[in-house]
């Protein structure tokens, strides 16, 4: 793939104007999952780029909650660079020393649009903050990692999520 039709593409993805085609697209397919699979609690969408549509996403579930996970940059960037590189190897050359180049500038250039989008909506939607219904709950990744109940208690106390002993006793095992 070359470098102008990345940057094209990469301009599209994070131009947030006029994506609720996506998660219109996204309830569905959740709908249709539902129907033949449904979870045994709720849904767990974990994907980066929903960082990204944070407006479309609350708009299209409003009932929404989200965990904002905040983890070091050190661990951050090796992680992200192997899912930029498992998600558009087979666009690349990974033995040619300008794709690893390339990809590592993708990765830093994506992890800065991610962030930035998050700072804004974090900014556009302070008056949330004031509200009984808070969507979104910060966590650091060092808490879920060490004391991995505690912390998905909090998210579960936080949301008003049913906390049961048997659940507990399913994370322990």
């Amino acid at each position: 793939m070359s470098t102008s039709n990345q940057i094209e593409i990469d301009k599209w993805l994070y131009d947030d104007t006029n994506k609720s085609y996506a998660y219109e697209y996204h309830e569905m397919f959740l709908r249709m999952l539902n129907s033949v699979d449904p979870p045994k609690s709720h849904w767990l969408l974990k994907w980066p780029l929903h960082s990204v549509y944070l407006d479309t996403v609350f708009a299209r579930y409003p009932n929404a909650a989200v965990v904002m996970c905040h983890r070091r940059l050190d661990e951050v960037l090796p992680s992200f660079f192997r899912l930029i590189r498992t998600t558009t190897g087979s666009s690349f050359n990974e033995t040619d020393a300008r794709t690893s180049t390339a990809l590592k500038t993708r990765t830093i250039r994506h992890l800065d649009q991610l962030t930035g989008h998050i700072l804004e909506f974090r900014q556009r939607s302070r008056h949330l903050q004031n509200t009984s219904h808070i969507p979104i709950f910060d966590i650091a990744y060092t808490d879920l990692m060490k004391q991995t109940i505690t912390t998905v208690h909090r998210i579960y106390d936080h949301f008003g999520l049913r906390w049961s002993k048997e659940f507990e006793m399913a994370m322990n095992t």
